[in-house]
C-alpha cells in the first residue's frame, strides 16, 4: 500500500484481496518476486491526474512523474509491461463476483498509470482499484 500511495498520491486506499505472487528471473542471477492486489480506493480522485513519486526505490532518478487515469474493465485496460498485467483475469473474476452480490447496478473503473522516465521511455505498472 506503501508504494500505490507514493505513486498515485490516493490516500484513502484499502486492501480488497491478494490476487496472487510470482517469482520471475528477467535475467541470469536476478530474481523478482512479485505480488498482486486488489486495492480499494475510498476517496473520489478526479478522472485524471499527476502525481510526483519523489523517493523513488530505482537509483537516484529524482521525482518521477505519474500520469492516472480511470479505465472501464475489461475493454479499456492498457496492456502493461513485463507481464503487470498477468493477474488481470483473477482481478476481472473477482470483480463479477462482487458484482453478482451487488446487483447489476455495480460498476467500477481503474486507473492505469503512464510512467515517465527521466529518458523519456514510458513504462506501466499495476493498477490501483476505485469502487
Amino acid at each position: 500500500m506503501r508504494e500505490a500511495l507514493e505513486e498515485t498520491g490516493l490516500t484513502d486506499l484499502s486492501l480488497g484481496a491478494v490476487l496472487g505472487e510470482e517469482e520471475l528471473s528477467p535475467a541470469p542471477g536476478m530474481r523478482h518476486h512479485r505480488y498482486y492486489y486488489h486495492l480499494a480506493c475510498r476517496e473520489n480522485p478526479p478522472e485524471r491526474w499527476q502525481h510526483f513519486e519523489t523517493d523513488p526505490s530505482e537509483g537516484d532518478e529524482g521525482r518521477i512523474l505519474f500520469e492516472l487515469y480511470w479505465v472501464r474493465l475489461p475493454k479499456e485496460a492498457p496492456q502493461l509491461s513485463g507481464g503487470l498485467d498477468r493477474m488481470l483475469p483473477r482481478l476481472l473474476d473477482r470483480l463479477r463476483a462482487d458484482a453478482r452480490e451487488r446487483g447489476p447496478s455495480f460498476t467500477r473503473k481503474t486507473p492505469a498509470r503512464i510512467r515517465e522516465k527521466k529518458h523519456g521511455r514510458p513504462g506501466s505498472r499495476p493498477r490501483i482499484h476505485r469502487p
